[in-house]
């Protein structure tokens, strides 16, 4: 787990409600199994194929597994979060770049930036 990305509901200077988005390999194993595919078939499909597949399902799915919440949120408030979201001026596909964010977010799917070795200095004997 990396970063978390907020999903605000209404306007950003004034939002209604305000979710934390945060996945983690074991929150990223439940969404897979409540899907019935794993997360890296999703993103094998390249960009498009991505959006193709990110059906309200797969939403409902990561916001269960994704939202941070000490007690967990069930399916229904899923749908009520997706259809809040929508009723003040959000899409299902603004929702979803926030949780391919997120998953990104963990590291788990995009190739780090490799880091560098350290500059060598060779000093001159004289």
């Amino acid at each position: 787990m990396k970063n978390s990305v907020d999903i605000v509901i209404g306007k950003a200077d004034k939002p209604i409600k305000k979710y934390e988005l945060c996945f983690n390999i074991k929150s990223l194993a439940r969404m897979e199994r409540a899907i019935g595919k794993s997360i890296t078939s999703l993103f094998a499909a390249g960009p498009r194929g991505l959006v193709q597949q990110l059906d309200i399902n797969v939403t409902t799915a990561a916001l269960q597994n994704g939202i941070v919440d000490d007690k967990g949120i069930d399916i229904e408030q899923a749908y009520d979060i997706i259809q809040e979201f929508c009723d003040n001026g959000g899409t299902l596909d603004r929702l979803n770049a926030k949780i391919i964010t997120a998953i990104n977010e963990t590291g788990l799917f995009i190739p780090g930036v490799k880091e560098t070795p350290p500059e060598v200095v060779y000093e001159s004997k004289k």
